[in-house]
């Protein structure tokens, strides 16, 4: 988010053009919102529209408490719609079921979460409550790969695709991609 727009795009249309990404991620949390916007309208431009491009806010804006909470969450997913967001990832707080849901379904844009969920139940939680759409386990979070390959299964079970997460990539990682080809 440090990068200026300038450097955002020539980075993410060199990581295209030159480098072969078929995809981005974009952070996004700055106070005013109409800046992610301008960012993320600005790369969508640069790279076209068949680059996906991914959002993630990390769960929180630098709004007044350090969160981005729900009344800012869907008016930043309204002014994004256009701009073919892939997914947004952790648009607010880790562990509020409810405020996701809402998000999810007052938007078109996807909404991806889960790495800083610590158990199969917790996954539950948001996949009953429709409040995701795409799980993102973290194997070193759920306390190692029996809980990681139940969250899988889990969401597996709900026909929602699986996107492995790592705090520490490494032997963990390399254990889940292996186990999940």
């Amino acid at each position: 988010m440090s990068n200026s727009l300038d450097s955002l795009v020539m980075q993410s249309s060199e990581a295209v053009q030159e480098q072969g990404f078929r995809r981005l991620k974009l952070k996004v949390g700055h106070a005013n919102l109409s800046d992610d916007i301008v960012r993320i309208a600005a790369v969508r431009k640069a790279v076209g529209p068949d680059i996906p491009i991914a959002v993630d806010a990390n769960g929180k804006w630098e709004m007044g408490n350090g969160k981005w909470d729900l009344p800012t969450a869907i008016p930043f997913c309204k002014r994004a719609e256009d701009l073919d967001i892939f997914w947004l990832e952790e648009p607010l707080w880790f562990d509020d079921v409810e405020s996701h849901r809402k998000v999810f379904h007052a938007s078109s844009i996807p909404i991806a979460l889960g790495e800083q969920l610590y158990s199969v139940d917790a996954f539950a939680k948001f996949i009953s409550r429709d409040a995701m759409c795409y799980a993102q386990p973290d194997v070193t979070r759920l306390a190692g790969i029996s809980e990681y390959l139940r969250t899988a299964d889990l969401a597996y079970c709900h026909r929602m695709p699986v996107l492995h997460m790592s705090a520490t990539w490494g032997r963990f990682t390399f254990i889940c991609h292996s186990i999940m080809k």
